[in-house]
């Protein structure tokens, strides 16, 4: 797992440092809002989180389904939820390309996860268990979309690539999360770079830059080498955090910002305006694969050591090799830290920092995200 994962990340070696939301945009179009009419209200306005979750996935590929688990801080599998995984999705470049996609499409809000359900179906789950239908997105053919929910579940984000065309080509849109009412599109473009939609922050877009074919294809497990947040509204670019050449990203985003490896192999945590925060010396190491940065930004986590043990880093404190094996990793909150296992033989489990201590998760996967999902700052730490 962690050579393949390795060979997946070296993949993404792109060219940057152009305008647009991947890089190189070739259009830019204004605001085109549509008509909108009155949007249907959600079946209820959920509560809340009382305390914050992290969210296991499996890939779903060579399966019929991929499943889904919110897990608690005490290592509790509050709910689950399965979904068919994308299929026949193809790029036109070299024979065998597949688009390079996240392997679980998820966004989360500050009350739910919102999945997607074969290529077009949104739909959501809740800690308590419910689960409703949200929306559709672009999909089937060549179209294949992410998405990005706002922390309090009115507005989605979404970008709609075609991966049939040479070079691929992307639109980005944001509407209504229920109904599709107040529809505007915000931006197009043809690249070799695309954008995800990832996340909101202070009301701001936040787009994962990643590449948009490999050979081989299908949907990897892999962060996006860079994050540009931008306007909901214009896409004009506010920060840009990490560099697809210089220091790319490592991680997916949080409240604390991201962490990008520098050449060297170490790890800096990349604040949200763009700047390195502090720097991370205990992963030069290139075993390290996937990284995990707290919501508070004080404390990072790295798998795997040479034996396969995650390690944690704090500030002001020596690393501390986690017992046991790993696949992923990922902060539920800033003294929780979720150990994601994605074969059978592996376990799952929360390592709580302090005082440090394992319990069991009972379900498999990769971490794929945390609730409450908004990114502003001290969010849900």
């Amino acid at each position: 797992m962690r050579a393949a994962a390795l060979g997946i990340l070296t993949l993404l070696a792109f060219a940057c440092s152009q305008p647009g939301p991947a890089g190189s945009a070739k259009a830019s179009p204004g605001p085109t809002p549509t008509a909108s009419g009155s949007s249907p209200s959600p079946s209820a306005s959920p509560p809340a989180l009382t305390e914050s979750y992290g969210v296991l996935g499996t890939s779903g590929v060579d399966q019929p389904n991929y499943s889904l688990a919110i897990v608690g801080a005490g290592g509790k599998v509050a709910a689950t939820a399965t979904a068919a995984p994308r299929s026949g999705l193809q790029c036109t470049g070299p024979p065998a390309a597949g688009p390079i996609l996240p392997f679980a499409t998820v966004s989360m809000s500050d009350s739910r996860v919102y999945y997607l359900d074969g290529n077009t179906s949104v739909k959501f789950l809740r800690p308590d268990g419910t689960l409703g239908d949200a929306t559709s997105v672009p999909g089937n053919g060549s179209l294949g979309s992410t998405f990005a929910v706002s922390p309090d579940d009115k507005r989605i984000a979404v970008v709609a690539t075609d991966y049939g065309k040479n070079p691929v080509s992307y639109r980005i849109y944001v509407e209504d999360t229920f109904g599709g009412g107040n529809h505007v599109d915000i931006f197009s473009a043809a690249d070799s770079r695309v954008p995800w939609a990832v996340g909101w922050r202070s009301g701001q877009l936040v787009l994962g830059i990643a590449g948009s074919c490999s050979q081989g294809g299908g949907p990897f497990s892999v962060f996006p080498h860079e994050y540009h947040v931008v306007d909901p509204a214009t896409a004009a670019r506010s920060a840009t955090l990490g560099s697809s050449t210089g220091c790319p990203t490592v991680s997916l985003p949080s409240p604390g910002g991201v962490l990008c490896q520098e050449p060297n192999g170490t790890i800096d945590v990349v604040g949200w305006d763009g700047k390195v925060v502090r720097t991370f010396p205990a992963y030069a190491d290139n075993q390290f694969f996937n990284f995990a940065l707290a919501p508070g930004g004080g404390e990072a986590a790295g798998c795997c050591t040479p034996d396969g043990s995650p390690l944690l880093t704090r500030v002001g404190a020596n690393p501390t090799q986690v017992p046991g094996g790993g696949d992923t990793v990922g902060f539920i909150d800033d003294g929780h830290l979720l150990i994601g296992a994605v074969a059978v033989q592996s376990q799952s489990r929360v390592y709580t920092v302090s005082p440090s201590a394992s319990t069991p998760v009972p379900a498999l996967g990769f971490f794929v995200g945390r609730l409450p999902g908004g990114l502003d700052p001290g969010h849900g730490t």
